[in-house]
């Protein structure tokens, strides 16, 4: 049984099968409707501590991956309380503003920030966050009135501050001239638009539902350093038919309907993407399935998928996991929805006849959706399993207007909505285990690594500088030692084989049960140059050069009181360590951790030491020459244990996400049957072959284009 650690209270267990693509796990909150929560004190986290239950509410990922929500409501009231939920303490915390329903709020002076002010309550807001990590609120309604004022939280100084708009109610927009920025331009009063983000740092907004009036059509650019609204695109007409135009061809004169509760998302190179929502179009009102992209370099529309007509069901669900041209999540509104690593866009939930709870993807190359987890009917089958366990049973009730934050790490937290039962203030993780679209992303190559390795000023230790030639191989040594299962039990890596189960690592730093789909690298008895970096706690990791491992960045280092998520130890000695240690995550990839070259390790630097549960500094680095072969498998997560220490299956390509985005065939169980040993399955000798094409494809184009700063896709062998 696979041990996840993730907190001094809370112990996650589950054996989980490399077949289980999709995994929830509730973590907290009530399992039944209409829980009244525990605000506790405010300002002081507490596991006891956990929002009433809601819908609506406004939500921010913090730039330090904390969890943010504002307001919403019961149907009955609504709230003006601000919370955060911290993912490695896995605690609530209500930060401020009112633990009174329907509070009126403290606008306190237009443009000044206090500690006193906070917004009154609401529902339905639009949110944004900035590259300072402040959080934007704007709009919404009470149930009554409509809001159009713009709020901003700096979560450094704890303080509110009405930026823009007016402190009345139910305000008409007032729209000026195309493309004019204005401080007089306003939305007005609306809840329920669609929001982004550009890659520019500007907010839009499009849409919306002024209360008991008209739906919009329009769509806003907010400057949030002049704070001043223009208006770019769409119609100022009321309740607009929109202009189709031409299925998948874009133009100037294109534009959806109005509507709102539309579930949008911005996509790795900048687009932005609209679906469904409830509108009108030629005088019936219903719901939508539309599909909608925008170009916001060329400012044109694209009508991608779905009807230019309104309707209340046709989902067309196909077979779970295939996708297909003719596959539709169908006509609903309040959808959930958050784009993974491979640029592949998520929806979850929604309304439509009834309540769903299904999880959809789009891939934005193949233009086809696939129905992947959830029940396909409304008002479907649910289980909460046992509170911290996950498990292939585990799925949310159906839900609409809920919150779901996308993590960044392919693990989402969904939280609270409202059901055909009343509202939710439960939590969901959904683990990702398995991304399976092309990915679109184009990264810009880095410059090639260097051929050498130094310790840092203060080392003692020598090391050799040896070049290593172009294409070298990116492995271990057949003697490295792989951990397998979760009783801490290893096999040497030249004894694993296709199908045999290991222990990975997913994106939050928790163990999983995983198994080895192939080689990337197969090669008995070849001889090459290796590095052996040596740890404090006696360890030595062994491997090539540019293959990638996991090391705490400099900054973020506390080797004596950061704990990670690892355990793969007994019984006994997990309720030794629970008695002495607090566990928090670690997330990978991020501002804390980081997959570099191995090359690129100092003295001095920490890896992460699995058993140990503590970051390992580095002592020493050797050059070595191994004769036994070189041998570099594959896992479902990318990751795997080897000599005690996290590291990427990837290496010879700086990013360990791109690589596992581009490698997706070699995940996906059909393509493996189809292409054999071109995915590197069992009897390869060598570099997998798709990985090998992939490497020279990327060699010769950067070799042609790095002067130019020309972005290719990058590929790992």
């Amino acid at each position: 049984m696979i041990v996840l650690v993730v907190s001094g209270t809370h112990t996650v267990r589950g054996v989980l099968s490399s077949e289980d693509t999709f995994l929830w796990t509730w973590i907290g909150g009530s399992n039944s409707t209409g829980s009244s929560g525990s605000y506790g004190v405010q300002g002081v986290p507490n596991t006891s501590n956990v929002p009433p239950a809601r819908y609506g509410a406004a939500f921010w990922t913090g730039a330090d991956g904390v969890l943010w929500l504002f307001g919403g409501s019961d149907l009955r009231d609504v709230f003006g309380d601000l919370w955060n939920y911290n993912l490695s303490t896995f605690s609530w915390t209500w930060v401020g503003g009112s633990a009174s329903l329907n509070s009126a709020g403290v606008y306190g002076s237009l443009g000044v920030p206090n500690k006193s002010n906070y917004p009154p309550s609401r529902t339905e807001s639009a949110a944004w966050s900035d590259s300072n990590g402040n959080l934007w609120l704007y709009g919404g309604w009470n149930l009554n009135s409509g809001y159009s004022d713009m709020w901003m939280y700096n979560v450094s100084s704890g303080e509110w501050t009405w930026v823009q708009g007016s402190n009345k109610t139910n305000v008409s927009p007032t729209y000026g001239p195309r493309g004019n920025s204005s401080s007089s331009n306003t939305p007005g009063a609306r809840y329920q638009p669609a929001t982004w983000v550009g890659l520019d740092g500007q907010f839009y907004l499009f849409g919306g539902f002024y209360p008991f009036g008209p739906f919009y059509g329009d769509l806003w650019q907010y400057n949030t350093v002049t704070n001043e609204w223009s208006w770019i695109g769409g119609t100022q007409q009321q309740t607009p038919s929109g202009s189709y135009g031409t299925f998948r061809q874009a133009s100037p004169s294109n534009y959806p309907a109005g509507r709102f509760g539309a579930t949008s998302w911005r996509d790795l190179d900048g687009n932005f993407w609209l679906f469904g929502g409830e509108g009108q179009i030629v005088g019936s009102s219903n719901l939508l399935n539309d599909l909608w992209l925008y170009n916001v370099s060329s400012k044109e529309w694209t009508w991608m998928s779905g009807d230019d007509s309104v309707g209340s069901n046709g989902a067309v669900y196909g077979e779970k996991g295939v996708p297909s041209s003719s596959n539709t999540p169908g006509y609903r509104a309040g959808s959930s929805g958050f784009v993974d690593s491979t640029n592949t866009l998520y929806l979850f939930g929604g309304v439509s006849r009834g309540v769903c709870n299904d999880l959809w993807t789009f891939n934005i190359t193949s233009l086809e959706w696939t129905w992947v987890d959830g029940d396909n009917t409304t008002d479907g089958a649910y289980s909460y399993g046992e509170l911290n366990k996950t498990s292939n049973t585990t799925l949310p009730p159906p839900r609409y207007d809920a919150v779901l934050w996308n993590t960044d790490q392919n693990d989402p937290v969904l939280f609270g909505g409202l059901g055909s039962s009343g509202s939710y203030n439960d939590l969901f993780t959904l683990y990702i285990a398995t991304p399976t679209p092309t990915p679109t992303a184009t990264p810009t190559p880095t410059a090639s690594p260097t051929p050498s390795v130094t310790a840092s000023p203060s080392a003692t230790t020598n090391v050799t500088q040896t070049a290593v030639g172009e294409g070298s191989a990116v492995c271990f040594p057949a003697d490295a030692s792989v951990l397998i299962d979760g009783l801490g039990n290893h096999l040497q890596i030249s004894e694993l084989r296709s199908g045999m189960a290991v222990i990975g690592v997913n994106g939050r730093g928790q163990l999983v049960e995983d198994s080895v789909l192939g080689w990337l690298h197969n090669e008995p008895g070849a001889t090459a140059e290796i590095l052996a970096i040596k740890t404090l706690s006696g360890k030595q990791l062994r491997l090539t050069r540019q293959h990638l491992v996991y090391r705490m960045i400099e900054h973020s280092r506390d080797f004596y009181g950061m704990t990670t998520a690892f355990s793969c130890i007994s019984q006994k000695q997990q309720q030794q360590q629970h008695q002495k240690h607090i566990r928090q995550s670690v997330e990978l990839d991020t501002s804390a951790v980081e997959a570099v070259f191995a090359e690129d390790i100092r003295v001095g630097d920490a890896l992460l030491d699995v058993a140990a549960q503590l970051p390992d500094p580095v002592v020493a680095i050797e050059t070595l020459v191994t004769h036994n072969g070189l041998y570099a498998p594959l896992t479902r997560s990318g990751r795997l244990v080897v000599d005690g220490v996290l590291v990427s299956c990837y290496g010879t390509y700086a990013s360990h996400a791109v690589a596992h985005a581009v490698l997706w065939p070699a995940r996906v169980d059909a393509l493996r049957k189809v292409w054999g040993s071109g995915l590197g399955t069992e009897g390869i000798v060598g570099i997998m072959p798709y990985a090998e094409r992939l490497y020279h494809i990327w060699t010769s184009a950067a070799r042609v284009l790095t002067e130019a700063r020309v972005s290719v896709i990058p590929a790992a062998c």
